[in-house]
């Protein structure tokens, strides 16, 4: 199956099953839901929105972003950042510009949230994947992993919020943290004037490796030790649907002692093939 060059973009899914495509050199596995504690008919959309953004067969952007729930507009906000992100990388389509193009894209995203003039915001995280390296750049506590074969977290972007900077400051573990009171206050939103990009440094990406990339409805109900487990290994689609389960029975409250928050969920993983893989 030959990879297209358009981009894909989703907002307000309701998808009743994973779905996986090739993208930049590999395949990238995808799922994206309402919270269930959204009822049908009432108006109340999943307010994540991602996007797939191809930019040659070995380079492209995946990014999702999570409308900010508690304020008016929080689907619009999430579907103006993620037009905004798409319409900059793909009108400036080279391995060679995807950084700028997407420094552009958030700056975009930000005048077109605050456009609404409702107090909108969503967060939003991109991650460049080009030429063996991927890099990230986030607002707000939507968040990546890069997961080796073998179990190893090669990254974790940092959630922007007071319990995700306790954590990066050693004061809260991450077990700890996933409990924690005040884990959905969010302190870096799109569609604030005091909003800041967090850029990370290029990383290898190795044959085996794992990205997965979610909104905070992952990593709400799931340990970091489960998103390992669940995803680093076996076919993509396999385990991208052991991981929409495992989260879909969080969300039920079934276990009282487990970690439960009933939230939208957006989820997507990639894998890169060997070619792809290659680190310069």
């Amino acid at each position: 199956m030959l990879q297209s060059l358009a981009p894909f973009t989703q907002f307000a899914a309701h998808m009743e099953g994973v779905t996986c495509q090739p993208f930049a050199g590999g395949q990238v596995a995808m799922f994206s839901r309402r919270s269930p504690d959204k009822e049908e008919g009432k108006n109340e959309s999943n307010e994540d929105a991602f996007a797939l953004l191809p930019v040659s067969a070995t380079a492209g952007v995946l990014a999702v972003a999570d409308g900010c729930g508690g304020q008016f507009n929080g689907l619009e906000a999430a579907q103006r950042a993620i037009n905004a992100l798409a319409d900059s990388v793909m009108n400036n389509s080279s391995p060679e510009l995807i950084r700028v193009s997407i420094l552009d894209g958030f700056e975009a995203a930000s005048r077109r949230v605050a456009e609404l003039g409702s107090g909108a915001a969503t967060t939003m995280i991109a991650v460049e994947i080009n030429g063996g390296l991927i890099r990230t750049y986030h607002v707000g506590d939507s968040q990546a992993m890069l997961l080796g074969s073998r179990g190893k977290v090669k990254l974790q972007t940092r959630s922007h919020s007071p319990v995700g900077y306790a954590v990066e400051a050693g004061m809260l573990t991450e077990d700890a943290a996933l409990g924690h009171a005040d884990r959905h206050i969010v302190s870096n939103v799109i569609g604030s004037p005091e909003s800041h990009i967090d850029i990370g440094l290029p990383r290898p990406l190795s044959p085996r490796d794992t990205l997965v990339i979610g909104s905070d409805g992952l990593y709400d109900n799931l340990t970091q030790s489960e998103i390992v487990e669940l995803l680093r290994k076996g076919p993509l689609t396999t385990a991208v649907d052991a991981a929409r389960s495992a989260v879909a029975r969080r969300m039920s409250g079934q276990d009282p002692t487990a970690p439960c928050k009933p939230d939208d969920f957006t989820l997507l993983v990639y894998r890169a093939g060997p070619i792809a893989a290659r680190s310069k």
